[in-house]
């Protein structure tokens, strides 16, 4: 479905929900304004690529607890919630790099399986200790944000292997 002009997309769209055995979803590049409802009855989802659309907020995921992969980059996000992070438990790569993004939530440091996770290009200027409880952690990309230093609860990411908080 990447790629394709709003009118022709629309009802495809709406035919989602009886599709209920789909596990991989691609609605890159589609001037998505919002997230359809549709998208949010597909309880099999495993990988969802949101990446390059008009997102100004993604409603709460909580029913997609399958979810591994979570793309969400090049949008237009202020924030990550109320995106519902913490139920995401098998959620291991966020990509959120690219948007207008000023503070990680709380919640998303719930996200213990998280093996990658991708921030750059945003507006962060701090990130909080509890990324210290992201343990799966092993890359960090943080890269053309707005901080000036990074938390001590990094040494406690004994996988992080690469990290990029580089200007």
């Amino acid at each position: 479905l990447s790629r394709c002009t709003p009118p022709s997309w629309s009802p495809l769209l709406a035919s989602l929900a009886c599709v209920t055995q789909i596990t991989c979803l691609n609605l890159a590049s589609n001037q998505l304004s919002s997230v359809p409802q549709s998208v949010l009855l597909l309880h099999r989802l495993v990988h969802l690529d949101l990446s390059s659309n008009s997102l100004t907020e993604v409603p709460c995921l909580y029913a997609l607890s399958r979810l591994h992969t979570l793309n969400l980059c090049s949008n237009q996000l202020s924030s990550l919630q109320p995106l519902g992070l913490g139920s995401l438990h098998s959620l291991n790569s966020l990509s959120a790099q690219y948007n207008q993004l000023d503070s990680v939530p709380l919640a998303l440091y719930r996200c213990t399986a998280l093996r990658m996770l991708n921030l750059s290009g945003n507006s962060l200027k701090e990130l909080h200790d509890d990324l210290s409880q992201l343990c799966a952690l092993e890359q960090l990309l943080l890269c053309r944000n707005l901080l000036t230093s990074l938390p001590a609860a990094l040494t406690c990411l004994t996988r992080l292997h690469h990290l990029d908080a580089s200007h």
